[in-house]
Order: C-alpha cells, then structure tokens, then sequence
C-alpha cells in the first residue's frame, strides 16, 4: 500500500512538473479585470501579507496575480516593501493596486520577516496570511487555510510543513527534516514553511516576541525557525491543511535562484546554524521533549 502511495505522489508531481512552464506562461498574460479583495466578512478579517525586494520584481507580479483570483477574498492584499526597494516598482506591480493591492513602504529592513511582522502589529484581530513572493499559489489557498482553521482553531495552519526531526536525543541536520504528509493532525513537532501560505490566528501568537526587532536582526534570514521558537514557547501546535494545496502552487524558478532557500538550506546550512542558537537560547529541546 505505502508503494502504491509513493508512486501515485511521483506520478502527481511529475504531471505538476509538466504543467508548471504552461501555468507560468498564463499568469504572465493573466489580465485581472475585476478586484481581488472583498470589503465585507462574517467573523476576523483576512489579510494576505507578503514582503520582496527589487530582484525579485521582475517576476512578483505572478505571485501577486495568483493571490487576487482567489475564491475566497481576503479583506487585504499588502506588499510591505523597504524603502530603497519601492522607489524602483515596476508598473506591472503598481497597476495591481486598482485591483485590491495595498503598497506600504517601511523604514527598518527586516528583511523575509516585514511579511508578517507589520501585519500582526498593526491587524491584531484579523486572520494573518503569510506568503512568499517566489511562487504562484492556488486559488484555493484561502479556503483550505480558513477550512482547517475553523477546525483547529488555536493551531498554526500551513499549507507546507516539515516534520522536525530527533535522533539519539538530539535535533537531526534541517535536511533530514522530511515535509509533511500528516494532514489535520496538529503537532509541536511540525515546521510551518512559509512558501505553502501560513495562517496565524489572531491574539494566538505572542506578537511582542515574535516581533522584538533584537532578536529579528539575529535571526534575520530564518523567519520560519523564528516564528516556530516562538510558537514552541507559547506552546502553540503546527497543523497541516486537509486539502493539498501544494500540488497547485508553482515555484517561479528565477525567483527562488535569488533567495534564501540556498543559503539557508545549501552549502552555507544556515537553517542548522541558526536552529541551534535558538536551541541554545531558548531550551527548545527540553520544551519538546515528550512530544514526538
């Protein structure tokens, strides 16, 4: 049964694989013609919030595009962008605007972490919608992420998770944590990636924590791990959507050339470096024991 399972994934991913060039090419022509946000909810608000940088703005208007078609509006859109990056848009991205997009420029550059840290300051009662701005997502991003909500409301929901990993009484290497199958089945032990979309619950999350600028700076390229040693703190569990939207996500392979994924995860392993400071510091292993 498990070797059906695993070539029924391969054959779902290398039909995805295929796809992905013709999925690209369409939202590049993709003319959005009516707006992408609603001004009306029954319960919090929803707000996507994402950060860039100039590189990347050659391709941002597919992610952005792909988060104003979906079938459940948010009641926001915002790009927080740094300063030095905003004077440099480009009018595919500023045209966006009249479809729901809200621009905001910040002075400080924390650089992945603007996505969420703005947000929950300032949106304390709205659901948080967290992304990165190198993939084209499902246009059911926000219906799967609201779904599992409601059913799991003080969770952590994501679209993508990895599966943290002990061996022999330690925290194994990042690369051997394995992304995650176990869906609706919240866990400590499960690692919110921020390109499959994040939800956070409002007044969840210790906002004050998650946004102390000192403890950003130190940690400024690993805003996942960030975000999940304050979780792990709080004692808030990670949970996984029940409907697969990873299969509808598409990576925009230019985008992710010029991000931290290479750093974090390749021959410089940051993520290992920088988890085990917040091991250090924070005690993580102790606080997770017995929760395997």
């Amino acid at each position: 049964m498990k070797y059906i399972k695993k070539i029924k994934n391969y054959l779902l991913w290398k039909a995805h694989a295929i796809k992905s060039p013709f999925k690209i090419a369409y939202f590049k022509k993709l003319k959005i013609e009516k707006r992408g946000i609603s001004e009306k909810r029954n319960g919090n608000n929803i707000i996507i919030s994402l950060t860039s940088y100039t590189g990347r703005f050659s391709t941002l208007d597919l992610c952005i595009k792909s988060l104003l078609v979906q079938t459940i509006k948010p009641n926001k859109v915002i790009l927080y962008l740094a300063e030095k990056d905003s004077k440099k848009i480009p009018s595919d991205i500023l045209s966006l605007q009249q479809y729901g997009l809200e621009i905001r420029t910040v002075s400080e550059d924390y650089r992945p972490h603007k996505k969420y840290m703005y947000a929950m300051e300032e949106f304390t009662d709205s659901l948080i919608i967290t992304v990165d701005d190198d993939a084209i997502y499902s246009n059911n991003l926000v219906k799967a992420l609201l779904d599992t909500h409601r059913k799991y409301p003080n969770a952590v929901v994501t679209g993508r998770a990895r599966e943290i990993k002990i061996t022999n009484g330690i925290f194994s290497p990042y690369n051997e944590w394995k992304l995650s199958g176990k869906r609706e089945e919240p866990s400590m032990m499960m690692l919110a990636t921020g390109v499959g979309g994040i939800l956070y619950p409002p007044k969840l999350l210790d906002v004050d924590m998650a946004t102390n600028r000192e403890y950003i700076e130190k940690y400024i390229d690993v805003d996942d791990l960030w975000l999940k040693n304050v979780e792990i703190l709080s004692n808030i569990p990670t949970v996984l959507c029940g409907l697969n939207i990873d299969i509808g996500r598409y990576d925009i392979p230019s985008a992710q050339k010029r991000g931290l994924f290479v750093k974090n995860t390749g021959i410089e392993n940051n993520n290992d470096k920088k988890w085990n400071e917040l091991n250090k510091e924070f005690k993580l292993f102790n606080k997770l024991k017995g929760k395997v």
